[in-house]
């Protein structure tokens, strides 16, 4: 029933959960964070509840290609040695020249296009059409999709969870419900190190677009993402109370892990205020999220990612 999970620190993940089950308190019952048991046993040792009726996306992926005979390298082999060795190192340093930057930016981004050409990356919806029972079924998986996929998009992004990989994202099988797993990087420290920055607010590729409805994130997406800001805005007092405690904790020491808890906490308020981009203004939800959502699907940003976060799926 659980999994024994070493070389980590599950306490991080435990305050996650407690978090999202907050969160969950003052969401519509649609919108509810699925959480799992963290029983922390040491600083480097815990047990983690077994996700039942689960599969990562990378194995959801890797299934559906099976099924059409499709590489999971299909974007890759279309690459030259020079242009996937690009792909794979790192982004060049900010102290480098700026023309060397943009030259090199505009080689991944043309070589990343390259790639997403290969490819309709449909598998999430080909999934969702494959495993429903009927029409009904299928409209209403979608949908609990779509809404597990906004909330948990806003959620992590108001913690600054990182390393959304497609290892570390699972659905349930019966429900088409998203579940995150994996919480040890979390309050942007991704956003801060050298070596591949993490740029996005949060994981949302094409094949997590495709299987949406035909307007993408123009339709329920983009509402149930307006829905949970507004709400984590509304409740703002007590969700920067609760996350105070967990920065401030001394048996995590934040602080050596994530940097200076005042600048962790002043970067979250300013997200429940409207004031996590430069803006003269706050902005209001609907600007927020708008700005969110370009940023996460916008493909100079996703160009310099870690190639082993995928960006091309």
């Amino acid at each position: 029933a659980f999994l024994l999970k070493p070389n980590e620190d599950t306490r991080l993940d435990q305050r996650a959960m407690q978090l999202f089950t907050i969160i969950s308190r003052f969401l519509s019952k649609r919108l509810q964070i699925e959480t799992y048991q963290v029983l922390p046993i040491s600083s480097k040792v815990g047990l983690i509840g077994w996700l039942e009726d689960t599969e990562t996306m990378f194995e959801l992926i890797r299934t559906e290609r099976k099924k059409l005979s499709i590489s999971m390298l299909a974007e890759m082999n279309c690459l030259n040695e020079k242009e996937k060795e690009l792909i794979m190192k790192d982004v060049v340093s900010i102290n480098e020249d700026k023309a060397v930057r943009k030259k090199q930016l505009s080689m991944r981004i043309y070589a990343l296009k390259r790639m997403i050409s290969q490819t309709r990356c449909d598998e999430i919806r080909n999934f969702l059409m494959e495993t429903s029972i009927n029409a009904n079924n299928w409209v209403e998986r979608r949908m609990t999709y779509t809404c597990s996929l906004a909330v948990t998009s806003i959620a992590g992004y108001l913690i600054g969870v990182g390393d959304r990989h497609l290892q570390n994202i699972m659905m349930k099988s019966k429900t088409a419900k998203i579940v995150h797993i994996d919480f040890g990087d979390c309050f942007e420290v991704l956003k801060k190190r050298n070596r591949w920055p993490e740029v996005v607010p949060f994981r949302l590729t094409r094949v997590l677009l495709n299987g949406l409805e035909v307007t993408q994130v123009d339709g329920t997406f983009r509402k149930r993402c307006e829905e949970v800001m507004a709400v984590m805005r509304e409740n703002g007092e007590v969700i920067s109370e609760l996350l105070e405690t967990f920065i401030y904790d001394p048996l995590i020491n934040c602080e050596k892990i994530f940097g200076d808890p005042k600048e962790i906490i002043g970067r979250i308020k300013d997200k429940l205020n409207g004031n996590d981009f430069s803006t003269e203004k706050p902005l209001n939800v609907e600007q927020q999220i708008d700005c969110l959502i370009k940023d996460a699907t916008d493909i100079k940003n996703l160009a310099v990612m870690f190639s082993g976060w995928n960006p091309w799926f």
